[in-house]
């Protein structure tokens, strides 16, 4: 889980299915940078 300021980020649930697939190499190097894009627009 991922905190801010003010507590947890509000897609932090995003941020961890994220890395949790990176990590069990669920995603390509494309498909990462895909969501990696979606999540950074994002703030």
């Amino acid at each position: 889980m991922f905190y801010g300021t003010a507590g947890p980020a509000p897609d932090s649930e995003h941020w961890e299915q994220l890395v949790l697939d990176v990590a069990s190499s669920k995603l390509d190097r494309d498909d990462t940078t895909r969501r990696l894009r979606k999540l950074v627009k994002k703030h």
